[in-house]
């Protein structure tokens, strides 16, 4: 097994976890996360929400359009958007993609959104396994940094050990 050497590497920020009672909250609160970091002044440009199967992505959409304005979300996997931004007056966007299609993308902060399945217990399925974790491995990476993963289940304690959880201080 390698074993990473850490000699000089500046000290990195743990991801968050921040837990939802079901998917619509998660999408309620990554859109009320974003608006406030937002409005403290980050340009939306410098993050990236990346959603998985358990999201409600036409909600997602809508409920992101809705408080940041249709012209500010680029919706990658969507038809016209998918090579250039809604709008062409300068503003910056909120890139929005499939966690499929999430390759190759990155942001200052980084969101996830609905990707519990990748946390599956595990099936035997050797070839499914290392298909999530590769997957996870993708998003996770995603972040320039800091990353914050939205979960309306609970993730294993080996999983949640990984991440600062500040609504859950204490825990």
């Amino acid at each position: 097994e390698v074993q990473p050497d850490y000699a000089g590497m500046e000290a990195g920020v743990r991801p968050l976890l921040l837990y939802a009672a079901s998917p619509q909250d998660a999408v309620d609160r990554l859109v009320n996360e974003i608006d406030m970091l937002a409005g403290a002044g980050l340009p939306l440009d410098a993050f990236l929400v990346v959603f998985g199967d358990n999201a409600n992505r036409r909600v997602l959409y809508a409920q992101l359009q809705q408080r940041l304005g249709a012209r500010r979300v680029w919706q990658l996997n969507e038809g016209a958007q998918k090579k250039a931004p809604p709008g062409a007056d300068g503003a910056d966007c909120l890139r929005v993609a499939y966690l499929d299609t999430a390759t190759g993308l990155e942001g200052v902060v980084v969101f996830l959104v609905g990707i519990e399945g990748l946390f599956a217990a595990e099936d035997g399925d050797d070839e499914r396994r290392s298909e999530r974790q590769r997957k996870l491995y993708m998003a996770m990476t995603r972040a320039g940094r800091k990353l914050v993963l939205l979960s309306s289940r609970r993730l294993p304690a080996v999983v949640e050990a990984l991440f600062d959880r500040p609504d859950e201080a204490g825990l």
